[in-house]
């Protein structure tokens, strides 16, 4: 039985809705810093502008999700007009309370590259296989086509706050939510399933063809990775990697060394120790002279 110390705490939709635009804001912030300190001399204007305009949209949400938290503590509207600088008619026509969650509940969340770097993860939690699960989730779920967490949430038949943290990685997924998110994307959930069963402490289910099943691994943490290209992803190494490693990693036919796979891991701003099993297994099928196919 949990203590009250660890006993699970049941937020207030609003809440968990406005410490999601918070991490959003926070990240369109970070990547601003990220881009004057890349270039301090010429900052790229337009990049910066165009955050900008991100930040303004993340504005009218956290004051939203600000002024139904401030009801739901019955703080005095007027109160919260002053702070705002608005009068209590205008700040009752602007953040209407009846509309408040379901505006908040539609709205959609932006995907960055490096999402998991900034939400929902300290150190490297981001790298971890439930956060990078999470972060693949979150880029299906961009590309499936539902308008909203909402339409989704009713596809899955789970709450909005509930597939929130799902996508944030606060919540493990399970295999049926993975597979109908993968599936309304249009991509295969097998690519999905080892990086699933990893990130929920599952035995691996390498069965007979662990080289695919090792591809499914990486070809899932690229996806999370926003699907970058092989030259983008070398880069990233830092000189770790050649073109050739890459493609082979990907593609076979053969299973690279051990540096080549864990180069390509951290280049894919994941763990390398949960993969070490994976690349073992599919390694030492290829040694005893079986084939390992490629998919």
């Amino acid at each position: 039985m949990p203590t009250p110390s660890n006993r699970p705490v049941a937020l207030d939709p609003a809440v968990d809705y406005l410490r999601q635009v918070i991490e959003d804001y926070a990240s369109a912030s970070g990547r601003n810093l990220e881009r004057i300190l890349a270039r301090p001399d010429t900052p790229p204007v337009l990049d910066l502008l165009a955050n900008a305009r991100t930040q303004l949209e993340l504005h009218d949400y956290l004051v939203t999700a600000l002024v139904w938290e401030g009801h739901r503590q019955k703080i005095p509207p007027g109160q919260m007009a002053q702070n705002l600088g608005l009068s209590e008619d205008r700040l009752r026509k602007k953040y209407p309370r009846k509309e408040a969650l379901a505006k908040l509940a539609d709205r959609r969340r932006p995907v960055n590259r490096r999402t998991a770097r900034t939400v929902g993860a300290t150190g490297t939690g981001a790298r971890d296989p439930r956060q990078r699960l999470a972060v693949a989730l979150t880029e299906l779920y961009r590309r499936s086509g539902f308008p909203s967490q909402r339409a989704l949430a009713d596809e899955l038949g789970v709450a909005p706050s509930y597939l929130s943290r799902l996508l944030s990685g606060h919540r493990a997924a399970s295999w049926t939510h993975v597979r109908k998110i993968a599936t309304a994307a249009g991509e295969r959930p097998e690519m999905f399933k080892p990086l699933f069963e990893v990130a929920i402490d599952s035995p691996p289910g390498i069965g007979t063809d662990p080289a695919a099943y090792l591809r499914n691994y990486l070809a899932a943490l690229r996806y999370a990775d926003g699907n970058r290209t092989d030259r983008k992803i070398i880069t990233s190494a830092k000189g770790a990697l050649k073109e050739s490693d890459v493609r082979t990693a990907f593609r076979g036919p053969r299973i690279p060394d051990w540096p080549v796979i864990e180069a390509l891991v951290i280049a894919l701003y994941a763990t390398p120790g949960p993969v070490e099993p994976l690349w073992k297994a599919a390694h030492d099928r290829s040694d005893s002279g079986l084939p390992a196919e490629s998919f």
